[in-house]
């Protein structure tokens, strides 16, 4: 995966994950009107192009969120226009509902995060604890050989995408665990999983820049 360099213009990815450079100080601007990045949108939709990686980790050129004013806020409140690198997960067959669910509630919180130099990234401690109250619902786990159902189930593959994007980021991983069994969705031996107050997913921001992070299934 190259890094990709963006100015000027908003980029388009098709990927669960992207970390891109703050390229100033950390000094988010207020946005007064949501129709002005809606303007910049439709300015450089028109040509936009989606590439779909048939496979986990397959290269891509293009995100699809030109047209997410959420991504734009955050890109232009914190200054974040070069791309350091980005991950995509595919899943052959569709989540169940529960762990579809969840991937979706872990990538809406993790989406926007900003990572300062020097500064340890932690799952759990940004998505945990994974229960009902978190608003969290059943889905699978691994438990041994066995597969099992877990309130929280699915957000392994949140850590799977973060820990690929951080290896292709060369930040430094803190701490990671594979699955006891192969998982289907990113190659043998990129996986990574978590369980709270048990395994955790840490890697470190060791770049003289903060880094954005934006997710989205």
């Amino acid at each position: 995966m190259e890094v990709l360099k963006i100015s000027n213009k908003y980029s388009a990815f098709l990927a669960n994950l992207a970390i891109l450079f703050c390229l100033e100080t950390y000094e988010p601007e207020v946005v007064e009107e949501d129709l002005i990045i809606e303007s910049e949108i439709q300015s450089n939709v028109e040509n936009l192009k989606i590439d779909v990686p048939k496979i986990s980790g397959g290269a891509v050129d293009n995100l699809p969120w030109v047209e997410d004013i959420e991504f734009l806020k955050a890109q232009k409140e914190n200054g974040a226009n070069i791309l350091m690198a980005a991950f995509c997960t595919i899943f052959t067959s569709s989540l169940p509902g529960g762990e579809q669910y969840n991937v979706q509630l872990a990538a809406d919180s993790l989406a926007g995060t900003v990572l300062f130099p020097g500064e340890v990234f932690s799952q759990n401690k940004v998505l945990g604890p994974y229960t009902k109250e978190k608003g969290y619902k059943e889905g699978q786990s691994y438990a041994g050989s066995n597969i099992t159902t877990t309130i929280g189930g699915g957000v392994c593959k949140i850590a799977s995408t973060l820990y690929n994007v951080s290896i292709l980021n060369d930040l430094e991983i803190v701490e990671r665990h594979n699955h006891s069994m192969p998982v289907p969705y990113v190659p043998y031996g990129q996986d990574a999983t978590v369980a709270y107050g048990v395994k955790d997913l840490k890697f470190k921001n060791n770049k003289d820049f903060p880094i954005l992070i934006w997710l989205r299934p």
